[in-house]
């Protein structure tokens, strides 16, 4: 579910809540409304506003609340949600308690607690059937359809599904988690590590224009207005013992806290991101643009 602002949802979620007024929307769609386009209308529409669209219900009979901050002029926004095919009013604590604990389409996941990897498991509301989450995926660049379905989605490489998982897990009411791989739970003792290699260099880094062309053979370029630093960011943030990023002009150097960690990741990458090249190296001896 391609919800935009990504890093817009993040930091709302860390700012203090005292400070933040939200404002949320129970939106009951027309007979003949088109559930996932209604999503990305509102997605596009509603923007920079939107925090979390959250849908539940079943297929027959799906409805769909929708948290916005700051907004402005609830009445505007009530007509702007009328415009797009559906009936909207303030939702009342019962239908937020609904829609936070709705009932997903495939068995709850349970969080793989690994580093990332180019394969999603995801879980959708029960107000979608499989045909619309396979529509739902068609909003995401690096999706390889050909191996995906509706539960298990796997990506051309882990910087798309990281970015993938960020969106679904920040602004929508999705379960998603990384698939486990083999290398998984493998005994630390078993690794040859060189203890002054604690440092990923990593090259041939994807442009933001990039993920911006992706996108747009779907004509849905949304979440890659993020940019591809702060995506690389989260990206090298999921794997155990990450520690800083060093940014330079043509490549990334990532600094873990010891060499095991550096040696797992190392690993994990390279199996998962073909395109960019990756090698150990000691830790860098200057600071400079570093998050």
């Amino acid at each position: 579910m391609n919800i935009v602002l990504t890093s817009f949802s993040a930091a709302i979620k860390k700012t203090n809540k005292s400070l933040m007024t939200l404002i949320h929307l129970f939106v009951l769609p027309d007979a003949d409304t088109d559930l996932v386009l209604l999503i990305h209308k509102l997605k596009t529409t509603l923007f920079p506003f939107l925090v979390r669209i959250a849908v539940a219900g079943v297929s027959a009979a799906p409805h769909l609340v929708v948290s916005l901050a700051s907004a402005g002029d609830v009445a505007a926004l009530l007509q702007t949600v009328a415009s797009l095919g559906a009936k909207a009013s303030e939702a009342r604590p019962a239908q937020l308690e609904r829609a936070a604990s709705s009932d997903t389409l495939n068995a709850p996941l349970v969080a793989s607690g690994g580093a990332p990897s180019h394969t999603l498991l995801l879980s959708a509301p029960k107000a979608f059937t499989k045909e619309m989450v396979q529509r739902i995926l068609q909003f995401y660049p690096g999706v390889d359809f050909e191996r995906s379905d509706h539960r298990v989605v796997v990506f051309n490489d882990a910087l798309c599904a990281s970015m993938a998982m960020d969106d679904l897990l920040s602004t929508t009411n999705f379960k998603v988690a990384f698939e486990p791989t083999s290398a998984e739970g493998q005994d630390d003792e078993a690794l040859d590590v060189d203890d002054s290699l604690t440092t990923i260099l990593i090259r041939n880094i994807p442009r933001s224009s990039e993920f911006e062309v992706l996108a747009s053979q779907r004509e849905k370029p949304v979440w890659g207005r993020c940019g591809v630093s702060a995506a690389m960011h989260s990206l090298l943030s999921k794997y155990p013992g990450f520690s800083r990023i060093h940014y330079g002009s043509k490549n990334i150097q990532a600094e873990f806290i010891d060499a095991t960690a550096a040696y797992k990741a190392f690993g994990r990458l390279s199996a998962s991101c073909s395109k960019m090249s990756f090698t150990l190296e000691v830790k860098p001896q200057f600071v400079s643009a570093v998050i």
